[in-house]
């Protein structure tokens, strides 16, 4: 075989690295919206004490 076969053929060890690459990936992604959603969290809470104490409309 060519080339072309061992491109499609990927060894044991090099899909070892992709999948522990995705893992990584994954944990960046989880940690990502963990911390959008605190921020959403954070600024609606202020946003409605600041609606309650009539600064904001």
């Amino acid at each position: 075989m060519g080339k072309k076969g061992r491109k499609k053929d990927f060894s044991t060890k090099e899909k070892e690295l992709l999948e522990i690459e995705n893992l990584k990936l994954q944990k960046r992604e989880k940690q990502a919206s963990i911390i959008s959603t605190i921020v959403i969290m954070i600024v609606s809470v202020i946003t409605a004490i600041l609606k309650w104490l009539g600064l904001i409309d």
